[in-house]
């Protein structure tokens, strides 16, 4: 049994996460573009790739984002993988719902492969720096 500010502090993450997924659900299968722009935007500001790739181009609304972004992971941690990445909280959801499908595992502890993180990161950032955003929008959903 958690205490009563854990529970508290979890049904918080929930809800936010859920007010930042469904906006971005939307936009994501918004294919026939009826969602307004300016919608668009307020939304795209606050996930962090769209708002760092903007904000190399012109800074307004997408600075605001990409700071309140970076504050609040230099104060929580990662509250950004956890609330507002919408993958995050897809990933939360399919995790609870496969627990109640098949029963428990044992899985050992296997060291990441952290070669093909920061490979992955190294190329973004030398064709990032080359002028080309290619793999960022490759690796980015919005």
């Amino acid at each position: 049994m958690r205490p009563f500010g854990q529970q508290r502090l979890k049904t918080l993450r929930v809800v936010i996460a859920i007010a930042f997924f469904i906006p971005v659900s939307i936009l994501f299968l918004d294919i026939s573009n009826k969602v307004p722009p300016e919608a668009s935007a307020l939304v795209v500001s606050v996930q962090f790739g769209p708002a760092l790739m903007k904000i190399l181009v012109w800074a307004g609304i997408y600075s605001f984002g990409l700071i309140l972004v970076l504050a609040a992971t230099a104060a929580f941690g990662r509250v950004y993988c956890s609330t507002v990445c919408p993958l995050g909280t897809l990933q939360d959801i399919v995790i609870r719902v496969s627990k109640k499908f098949r029963r428990r595992k044992r899985f050992g502890y296997r060291k990441p492969p952290y070669l093909l993180h920061y490979t992955l990161l190294a190329a973004t950032a030398v064709l990032a720096a080359a002028g080309s955003m290619i793999l960022v929008n490759l690796l980015e959903h919005l």
